[in-house]
């Protein structure tokens, strides 16, 4: 037979409990309460079959140390519940395998219900004691566990107020509504391992089974019954009681059972005299006949039977009842009467005060109050001391953090600089090697050309020259000789022509040359090219921007355009293109 078993509790500090103690203990693992520094270490306990800790869904949790010191801290009360407690019993029908999927399943439920956080540790039966006990410890935080960590209470912790706001069931319905789906759950498991065994979260008296209720008798009346001295715990005795009182009305019932059959047998079948005036033979029954008297014998006698039985079982449990009451009645009478006598002979032995106190414990207990005093003075002196190297200590580290942080922004901020400058100095070295490369490049272009204008130049002196000798020539000869001037004005003609197709070279190159000293003029000067390049350099990832060195700092004033040097002024021919013909 599957036994049925859920119940929950608070991990309390009231009750001077801790979520992390619960949570090491019941997982068999070390951790450190952050909150008051107690190292708990329960590596060495024996029984843990299987540890696991479960979250929503798409969340992630790094430890169990994390979360519940993470609990502890969520609550700032004296009297907070940083975490609840699920114990719930496994079938002993069912192998390890199948108890874990179980367990995971009502945790899993637990969770995606409430939206809290869990440990789920199944542990094994004790070796000296009932080997089907096998059990789980759901631990799971009261704060609903979300991406941020811990937020608000989950509906569990809901006061009645809060239920009636939100239109949801009491924290009460919820517990009842939670034994039923671990029921269901217990019972999916049976039938999934082919198990006849089932259990029910009800009552005895919601089922309608006539028998007293036993009761929870806890890790002391257990320890007690397996020594064989059960009478040294109160609640490990009274579970005795009600099992024999149980044992006991089993029988009684047995007995009126077989009582109530003979009396409805009595009563079914009763003896019935023969007549005397008429004496007629007896009609041989039919077989059919035979049957519908039995089965009718058979009804009457359920019937009978059912009415007779419930009638005794209600004056038998009444009985049973008053009885008891008297009994337990009368056994505490006893009991004070007893005690009181005890107490009246101790009162009356030499030594002992009128309260009841030996007077030599007098004195014991008030130097035991007093060292516990100075034993609580020298604690509370050893926590105010540890409080305050504590504090220390944290104002020390964080002293540390800002100086570090401090010298690290310096670092920085100079490491910053340094780049800033080496980035200027070396966009002003590229200026000024862009810059003279780009003279020496445009004087290197512009040579040939000036060179071919003063070619141009050249020619068209040499050709001003020989026209201005044949002019005078043709002046000095006479003006009779016809033929001799007009052969020298023919030259001239020619030689005209020949000039002007020179100087229009000469101007075509000379325009070329005043082009591009034109576009070397507009080149941007030293200054600005330094902008530019440290543009690119910032542009392509070099760090912050660099501005270029100014002579005051005072004033900012608008980029200047450098003015060109100079040029040198080019050889050009002087006086009119050649004398005309006179």
């Amino acid at each position: 037979m599957a036994l049925y078993s859920l119940s929950t509790s608070a991990i309390s500090r009231k009750a001077g409990r801790s979520a992390v103690t619960a949570a090491a203990y019941r997982a068999g693992v070390e951790l450190v309460d952050e909150r008051t520094g107690v190292v708990h270490d329960y590596t060495r306990k024996r029984g843990v079959e299987h540890v696991e800790l479960m979250v929503p869904e798409g969340i992630t949790l790094d430890s169990p140390s994390a979360l519940w010191n993470a609990a502890e801290a969520a609550e700032k009360r004296k009297d907070g519940r940083p975490a609840r407690e699920i114990l719930v019993a496994l079938p002993a029908e069912l192998d390890a395998d199948q108890r874990t999927v179980l367990a995971r399943e009502i945790t899993r439920d637990l969770v995606d219900r409430y939206g809290v956080a869990a440990q789920l540790a199944i542990h094994a039966p004790d070796k000296a004691g009932d080997q089907r006990n096998h059990h789980a410890h759901i631990l799971i935080t009261t704060r609903r566990y979300n991406h941020d960590g811990l937020g608000a209470k989950s509906q569990l912790e809901w006061s009645a107020t809060q239920c009636k706001k939100h239109k949801v069931a009491k924290p009460q319905d919820e517990l009842k509504a939670l034994r039923e789906r671990w029921a269901d759950m217990q019972n999916a498991a049976l039938e999934r391992a082919d198990c006849a065994a089932r259990v029910d979260h009800r009552s005895l008296a919601a089922r309608g089974i006539d028998r007293v209720p036993q009761i929870h008798v806890g890790n002391h009346g257990t320890d007690m019954i397996r020594q064989g001295t059960p009478e040294y715990s109160e609640r490990a005795m009274l579970n005795l009681e009600i099992i024999d009182t149980n044992r006991e009305v089993l029988h009684l019932r047995e007995r009126l059972d077989a009582e109530r059959a003979v009396q409805e047998w009595a009563e079914i079948t009763p003896a019935t005299p023969r007549t005397t005036a008429v004496e007629l033979p007896e009609p041989v029954p039919s077989p059919a006949s035979v049957d519908e008297v039995a089965l009718a014998r058979q009804s009457a006698r359920l019937d009978a039977r059912e009415r007779i039985e419930q009638h005794i079982a209600d004056r038998h449990q009444l009985q049973i009842r008053g009885e008891r009451r008297a009994l337990e009645a009368a056994e505490q009478q006893r009991q004070q009467r007893q005690a009181e006598a005890e107490w009246q002979e101790w009162l009356r032995q030499p030594g002992v005060g009128s309260d009841g106190r030996i007077i030599t414990e007098i004195a014991v207990d008030e130097h035991c109050r007093r060292s516990w005093q100075a034993f609580q003075q020298v604690e509370s002196a050893e926590r105010a001391a540890l409080e305050k190297a504590r504090q220390e200590a944290a104002e020390a580290k964080a002293q540390a953090e800002r100086e570090a942080a401090e010298k690290a922004r310096q670092e920085a901020a100079e490491a910053k600089a340094q780049a800033e400058r080496e980035a200027a100095e070396k966009a002003r070295q590229e200026a000024a090697e862009a810059k003279a490369q780009a003279e020496r490049e445009a004087a290197e272009k512009a040579r040939p050309l000036r060179d071919q204008v003063r070619d141009a130049s050249v020619a068209v002196h040499k050709i001003d020259d020989e026209i201005k000798k044949l002019d005078d020539e043709r002046e000095s000869t006479s003006f009779f000789k016809f033929a001799v001037r007009r052969e020298l004005q023919s030259k001239i003609e020619q030689l005209q022509i020949q000039r002007q197709s020179a100087y229009e070279n000469y101007a075509k190159l000379q325009s070329a040359l005043d082009a591009e000293k034109a576009a070397e003029a507009a080149q941007p000067s030293g200054r600005d090219r330094i902008r530019q390049i440290a543009a690119e350099i910032q542009n392509r990832g070099g760090g912050s921007q660099i501005e270029p060195r100014r002579s005051s700092p005072a004033s900012d004033p608008e980029p200047r355009s450098e003015k060109p040097a100079p040029a040198r002024k080019p050889f050009k021919p002087s006086g009119p293109p050649g004398p005309g013909i006179g």
